[in-house]
């Protein structure tokens, strides 16, 4: 009994102790991809934004929610087409917005609800997390995904569906 009661005080001891923090669930994942971010970053390059969000995120499943009701008109062969040509467009989407995350140490700001945020060198970027993968990150005020979606329904829309014309836009 006494020995009970003696840790459940030193259970609470520590957890109203200030020094406790709570895990962060996607905190090691978020700062693998910020480091991996903020290197692509320095290179400047589209591919080496790529690369790194290939390793931490389903860029098949982020280029296949981007075409919204489009997804239809696809055939597979033009989806695979498409799908290598949504990953190049995203390198360069990022390497265009991510300007300012390359220096500086990595911090975490904030976590909650599967979303964590982070000071990246002079930016704030945000990584919605679902599982082990970064579902969208938000960069400059901008989230990725809704940003694809809404430019290539956009271009879709106005091509009338036209796949082919969609893909000659991504080339």
């Amino acid at each position: 009994m006494k020995s009970r009661l003696l840790a459940i005080l030193a259970g609470a001891f520590i957890l109203l102790s200030p020094t406790y923090v709570l895990a962060c669930a996607g905190e090691g994942l978020v700062k693998n991809a910020a480091a991996a971010y903020a290197s692509a970053s320095r290179a400047g390059s589209g591919s080496a934004f790529v690369s790194a969000a290939s390793r931490y995120s389903d860029l098949r499943s982020v280029s296949l929610f981007a075409l919204g009701k489009y997804r239809k008109n696809f055939s597979k062969a033009q989806e695979a087409q498409y799908i290598s040509l949504a990953r190049n467009y995203m390198g360069k989407f990022m390497a265009r917005n991510a300007r300012g995350i390359g220096g500086g140490d990595i911090k975490i700001v904030s976590c909650s609800s599967g979303l964590i945020v982070t000071k990246m060198g002079s930016s704030k970027v945000t990584f919605k997390v679902a599982g082990s993968r970064v579902s969208d990150v938000n960069i400059s005020g901008i989230w990725l995904t809704q940003a694809l979606r809404s430019n290539f329904v956009g271009v879709l829309s106005r091509n009338n569906g036209d796949v082919n014309a969609f893909l000659n836009y991504l080339r």
